[in-house]
C-alpha cells in the first residue's frame, strides 16, 4: 500500500513535468512563428520601400531623357534656321588657324557661345536619334544596381529562412534540459517496500511559532542505492 501511494506520487510528478515540457515546446514554436510573421512584415515594408525607390529613378530618367529629346529638337530647329552645321567650336577654331586671329579674342567669343544649338544641327540630331530609339534607361542611372542587390538580399531573408527551417526549438529552451534531468531521474527510482518507512503523528498538525511547515517525510530507495525523500506539506 505504502509502495503504491510513492509510485503514485511519482508517476503524477513525472505527468506534470512533462506536461510543462510540453508546454514549453509549444510556446517556443510559437515565440518562433511569431518571430518569423514580425520578420515578414518589417521586410515586406522594406520591400515596398525599395520598389517604390526603383520606379521612382525609373520614371525620372525617362522623363529626363524626354525633356532632353524636346530641348534638343528646339536646338536643332535654331541651328538649321541658322544654317549651323557643325559646333560653333569648331568652326572658330577654324577661323583662327586660318586668319591667325589673336587667340584670347577667340577664346572670348567661343565662351559666349554655350548653348545648345551652337553645337550644329548634326550633332544634335544625332543624340535626338540616340535618345529616340533608346528603350533601356536603366544603365544611365547609377542608383539603380545598388537598390536591386537591396531588394535580392530582402527577397531571400537569411534570418526569416533560417527560423522556417527550423525543425527543433529544443536547443533554445533555457529550461528544458532541467526538466529533461528531472524525468530521467525520476524514471530511473525503483521503489523496494521493505525499506519505505512512515512516520507516525500523535497530533494534528498545526503551524509552527517559528513560521516553518511541519511535513510527513517518506524516505526510499533509488535502483542507486541512495535514500530521497517526498516532502508533502499537511492540510491545515
Amino acid at each position: 500500500m505504502k509502495s503504491n501511494v510513492l509510485r503514485l506520487l511519482i508517476r503524477l510528478e513525472r505527468g506534470k513535468i512533462k506536461d510543462e515540457i510540453q508546454a514549453l515546446r509549444i510556446s517556443a514554436k510559437n515565440q518562433r512563428l511569431d518571430k518569423i510573421e514580425r520578420l515578414e512584415a518589417v521586410n515586406i515594408l522594406e520591400r515596398r520601400k525599395v520598389e517604390d525607390k526603383i520606379k521612382i529613378f525609373k520614371d525620372s530618367a525617362k522623363g529626363k531623357r524626354l525633356d532632353r529629346i524636346i530641348k534638343l529638337t528646339e536646338a536643332s530647329k535654331i541651328a538649321h534656321s541658322m544654317g549651323i552645321k557643325d559646333p560653333i567650336d569648331y568652326k572658330l577654331k577654324k577661323i583662327s588657324d586660318l586668319s591667325n586671329t589673336n587667340s584670347q579674342i577667340m577664346t572670348d567669343v567661343s565662351s559666349n557661345t554655350n548653348t545648345l544649338y551652337s553645337r550644329g544641327y548634326e550633332a544634335l540630331e544625332a543624340e535626338i536619334t540616340s535618345l529616340t530609339q533608346r528603350t533601356n534607361d536603366e544603365p544611365f542611372i547609377k542608383e539603380l544596381r545598388g537598390l536591386e542587390d537591396k531588394l535580392k538580399l530582402l527577397e531571400h531573408s537569411q534570418k526569416i529562412e533560417q527560423l522556417n527551417n527550423r525543425t527543433n526549438d529544443a536547443p533554445f529552451i533555457a529550461e528544458l534540459r532541467e526538466k529533461e534531468n528531472t524525468l530521467t531521474y525520476l524514471s530511473m527510482i525503483k521503489i523496494d517496500p521493505e525499506n519505505i518507512k512512515v512516520a507516525h503523528v500523535d497530533q494534528a498538525a498545526f503551524p509552527s511559532k517559528n513560521k516553518t511547515q511541519t511535513q510527513i517525510n517518506c524516505s526510499f530507495r533509488t535502483n542507486a542505492g541512495t535514500n530521497n525523500s517526498f516532502f508533502q506539506k499537511p492540510k491545515t
